[in-house]
């Protein structure tokens, strides 16, 4: 069987996101006079199956109420101005470009 496409997953292979997902939410948490420490964040990276609750726990740590809405969009205003400005990660060029060289069709993918 020929092989007649390639997929690359966008989150972690094509761009580090879990740096910008992480930032990102540290800004926030700076913004509300906390911090997210990384021990606490780290049941994220790699997975989308984890309970963990950035509102939730930054509610917790500065004992507010907060708009949840509000801050999922400053949440996803301050990831994109990371992630999507981001370097490729190393690598990614080349397969790119052999991908192209073998004639094979590409296609970007996430469970994102």
């Amino acid at each position: 069987m020929r092989i007649k496409a390639v997929f690359f997953d966008f989150d972690g292979l094509i761009v580090d996101t879990e740096t910008h997902e992480y930032q990102a939410w540290s800004r926030i948490f700076k913004g509300h006079g906390a911090e997210l420490p990384l021990e606490d964040w780290s049941i994220c990276i790699g997975t989308m199956d984890h309970n963990f609750d950035p509102v939730g726990f930054l509610s917790n740590v500065t004992q507010q109420e907060l708009d949840r809405i509000a801050l999922i969009q400053e949440h996803r205003e301050e990831y994109h101005r990371g992630a999507f400005t981001a370097p490729l990660m190393e690598g990614i060029s080349e397969r790119l470009e052999e991908a192209e060289e073998l004639g094979l069709k590409k296609a970007v993918v996430s469970s994102s």
